[in-house]
């Protein structure tokens, strides 16, 4: 039971792993843009849900030409 819980990031950890401010990851979470959940009032992160999202979300940058 506890690797369930595991899976589970706080936004700090999020803000961390992104590189993101609190208010970028608030305007991502508002318009629902990145998968959460809330678990008593506080938001939560599933890092495999994180995962695949990056993976959809994230194109690399490809090299400009010289």
């Amino acid at each position: 039971m506890a690797d369930d819980y595991s899976r589970y990031m706080t936004a700090a950890d999020v803000c961390d792993l992104l590189q993101i401010s609190r208010p970028t990851l608030h305007r991502l979470t508002s318009r629902r843009q990145i998968p959460h959940y809330k678990v008593g009032g506080r938001l939560r992160f599933r890092r495999d849900h994180l995962d695949k999202w990056i993976s959809e979300y994230f194109r690399p940058v490809e090299q400009p030409y010289h």
